[in-house]
């Protein structure tokens, strides 16, 4: 878990360098003040695939790291034509670990949610990382609907219970034990408090089998994390009926001789992963015994070929929104209703996948989107200005017509008394899924349905 960085890679990879463009310091998260952000390098051939590569080392990441790391690692990718997403996370020890994985999982979800404005498919979104970066994209991986489709983890601590042999914490590790804070340990609590919380940390504890394929590349001559964190991972993946593969790099250390190797091993690897399938047939998923996966369909498809039936200036108006409501109210289940006789895309938020209980959301029509409360009628004695409009007896919605309007100080107030209405107290480390609901389905099975009793009733209405 060095922060040291690979330097010995920068003339190897200066030969790969090819007409790219980079765009600097894109905020994917803003929370407590603090921006969170991602360079983002675009390849002069895109192949619709991307590649979130997680910047950090012992669980630090800053812009120095990143500037070491660039210009040529991530060439390694985009000379192949991925598209490539940059994540600094917060550092240690402002963060904890459960906070930086929070933080690299919206990162992915900004990535999703403006698949569109980058040229990407969001069936082929592979991550990686090297170290803790590593760490982190198996986390990603294993979590619930998870968003990356490939992983590749280059020398990563993945269970942090049995560190190098069984029942052996992390923290018991005396080079290892300056990780308790971030891991938000006691030294002093009893030491199954303490292995309970670094199992909810640990990637091993999220394997299942919808864990995408998954590569691990870890030198024998490891001397900062062990070589059995990668067996032993490598194992459960088995175990769970994943496809995956160990590469082990024999004689090498947690260094560049580990690492090099590593990179263009990850790059083989999404080639494999996403991009062996046409467009049309989206990425498959392929289980050890032979047989065929099932066709990958997600919700974040869906609900981009949605978006997609608006005008482009709507849709990106739309999704910007979306990408401000996930980042203010983090853990909140996203459910999505297409209401085809009104033309109206609607995403609601609400502590339950029932969606009876929705705190707000965004309506899309053709001509505005709509930021709307499900408890709206109840808010007047915080709207002075009258923004919002409606005379239901509950939903209220204001018309914004920029994103920079979400951030009004109006607005936000109207949230703030939403989420206090709603007494919802929001976990930053919950997690919620984006659910379909098929409206335009059962629109159009009601209306055969009164096409039906229309037709009866001018038979019998001809009869008489």
């Amino acid at each position: 878990m060095s922060r040291l960085l690979p330097f010995g890679l920068l003339p190897f990879l200066a030969t790969l360098a090819s007409a790219q463009t980079r765009t600097q310091d894109v905020v994917y998260m803003n929370k407590g003040g603090t921006a969170f952000t991602m360079d983002v390098l675009k390849p002069a051939k895109p192949n619709k695939a991307a590649v979130v590569f997680v910047v950090s080392g012992g669980w630090f990441s800053d812009h120095a790291m990143l500037k070491r790391y660039e210009p040529d690692i991530e060439k390694v990718f985009a000379d192949a034509g991925f598209t490539v997403f940059e994540v600094l996370h917060g550092a240690q020890p402002k963060f904890k670990v459960a906070e930086i994985v929070e933080q690299v999982q919206t990162a992915v979800r900004f990535v999703h949610a403006h698949a569109a404005d980058y040229g990407i498919d969001t069936n082929r979104v592979g991550v990686t990382g090297i170290s803790t970066g590593g760490h982190l994209s198996l986390m990603i991986a294993g979590s619930p609907d998870s968003p990356v489709n490939a992983v590749v983890a280059i020398a990563p601590p993945t269970d942090l219970a049995n560190w190098g042999k069984p029942s052996f914490l992390l923290i018991d590790d005396p080079p290892m034990a300056v990780f308790a804070p971030v891991l938000g340990i006691d030294p002093k609590a009893p030491k199954n408090d303490n292995e309970t919380l670094v199992r909810k940390l640990s990637p091993i504890t999220f394997v299942k089998p919808k864990y995408p394929p998954t590569l691990i590349v870890h030198g024998d001559g490891d001397k900062i994390v062990p070589l059995q964190q990668a067996q032993t991972m490598d194992q459960a993946l088995a175990k769970a009926g994943v496809e995956h593969k160990l590469e082990v790099i024999p004689d090498c250390g947690h260094d560049e001789k580990t690492f090099g190797p590593g990179l263009k091993k990850a790059l083989q690897w999404f080639k494999d992963k996403l991009l062996k399938y046409s467009s049309k047939e989206g990425c498959r998923r392929h289980r050890p015994n032979g047989t065929r996966g099932l066709r990958m369909t997600n919700a974040e498809t869906q609900l981009a070929s949605f978006f997609a039936k608006y005008e482009p200036a709507i849709a990106k108006l739309g999704k910007a929104l979306r990408a401000k409501l996930r980042d203010r109210l983090p853990g909140l289940f996203e459910i999505v209703y297409v209401y085809e006789n009104q033309d109206s895309l609607v995403i609601s938020y609400s502590p339950t996948e029932n969606g009876y209980e929705g705190l707000c959301g965004i309506s899309v029509y053709p001509s505005c989107v709509k930021l709307f409360f499900g408890q709206g009628a109840r808010l007047s004695k915080s709207d002075p200005s009258k923004l919002l409009q409606g005379s239901g007896k509950t939903v209220r919605h204001v018309v914004l017509n920029t994103v920079a309007d979400f951030d009004r100080a109006e607005i936000q107030a109207l949230m703030a008394a939403a989420l206090k209405l709603a007494k919802l107290r929001l976990d930053a480390s919950a997690k919620g899924s984006v659910i379909i609901r098929a409206e335009a389905q059962k629109q159009r099975a009601e209306q055969r349905k009164q096409r039906d009793r229309s037709s009866t009733r001018r038979k019998a209405k001809a009869r008489r």
